[in-house]
């Protein structure tokens, strides 16, 4: 459209008014795409960041739980599920009993 202006030639402008136009809408379309990509990647981290907080959130139960043993193993399973801890705590409560009764069965004569 400049060359059309400059050159004082009119019949560029029948090629260099579609072009502008074309290039207008490529880029609006680029734009929304754009956008489109940029929404989709902020509703990843979020979910990321959802299951991270929940991951914390057991984590935080877990040492806490933990570190208010001192108990006995089987009263330290009791305690733990009646805590609401997760059933891998529970699982590791059980095995140390089972490997704590075989140390013990070990030993006997």
């Amino acid at each position: 459209m400049i060359w059309a202006i400059v050159s004082d030639r009119g019949e560029l402008w029948a090629i260099g008014l579609p072009a502008a136009i074309v290039g207008q809408v490529a880029l609006l379309i680029g734009l929304v795409l754009q956008l489109d990509r940029l929404w989709r990647d902020n509703r990843s981290a979020v979910a990321q960041l959802k299951r991270v907080d929940v991951q914390l959130n057991e984590l935080r139960t877990t040492t806490t739980l933990i570190s208010s043993g001192g108990a006995s193993p089987g009263s330290a399973f009791y305690s733990h599920l009646a805590g609401g801890a997760g059933p891998h705590l529970l699982l590791n409560d059980l095995k140390g009993q089972l490997d704590l009764l075989a140390w013990k069965l070990s030993r006997e004569p």
